[in-house]
């Protein structure tokens, strides 16, 4: 799991492209990887933050949350590396 300083540096990174900005769509990649686990499940996830704007995206010790104009809060665990895609990865080694 990355260190605090950085997911302070994740968040500072990702923060001009996601505030103020709509989550148009929702969707998985399509990767031969076996996804983690997603709660709640990822269909009621996408209902509920589909069409959303971000408010605010900020640092919780090691986890990033992006603060949701509905009053939801979408939580980020890094996991191991750390990585963090706004789009989808160009391959399969990416993840």
């Amino acid at each position: 799991m990355p260190e605090l300083p950085e997911v302070e540096t994740m968040v500072r990174g990702i923060r001009p492209f996601v505030e103020g900005r709509r989550i148009m769509a929702v969707r998985r990649c399509k990767t031969h990887c076996r996804p983690i686990g997603i709660a709640p499940t990822f269909t009621r996830l996408a209902k509920r933050i589909e069409g959303q704007t971000v408010a605010t995206a900020r640092r919780l010790g090691k986890r990033v949350v992006l603060d949701l104009t509905n009053g939801s809060s979408l939580v980020v665990e890094p996991r191991m590396t750390g990585l963090m895609l706004l789009a989808d990865p160009p391959d399969v080694e990416h993840l």
